[in-house]
């Protein structure tokens, strides 16, 4: 794998060892919903993720403890506008935003477990790893620029 020149736009996050996990569609109702699931999307729990559309443009990044399925089933239930009267003003404002850039398109989330690590300092005192996820979320925001998130 060759690492990205900083000065290069965004390389798709396959060439980061990110591996497809779900395939998002639009309904004949115009609500999201997920079409495809890798197996590598239910695989791991501790994970970090990257929103892509057609354009190659990153849609959202984020990291998910309980996995990328049970993530974007929360996200897409804000973009689903049946679900509006039921939702917060800010949920329904996150829609609104989210459909803005997605809306009727087929778009792919791409998953890779998130870094464990050892603390140094701490390893005589806990022979456990602690995932890196929220470090890897920060990266990926600065590298990708999402269209929707708030910037880390």
């Amino acid at each position: 794998m060759t690492m990205p020149n900083a000065n290069d736009p965004p390389v798709h996050p396959r060439e980061l060892g990110f591996v497809l996990g779900l395939t998002i569609v639009f309904n004949s109702d115009g609500a999201p919903i997920i079409s495809d699931v890798t197996p590598e999307a239910i695989a791991h729990t501790d994970v970090v993720y990257v929103a892509m559309l057609p354009s190659g443009k990153a849609l959202k990044v984020g990291v998910s403890k309980k996995g990328a399925r049970s993530r974007w089933a929360g996200i897409l239930s804000v973009m689903d506008i049946t679900r509006w009267p039921k939702l917060k003003p800010n949920q329904q404002n996150d829609g609104r935003r989210l459909l803005l850039h997605a809306a009727g398109t087929e778009f792919t989330v791409w998953v890779k477990p998130s870094l464990q690590i050892l603390i140094p300092y701490a390893a005589h005192l806990m022979d456990q790893t602690v995932s890196a996820r929220h470090a890897e979320e920060i990266f990926l925001d600065r590298y990708y620029q999402p269209l929707f998130g708030q910037r880390l």
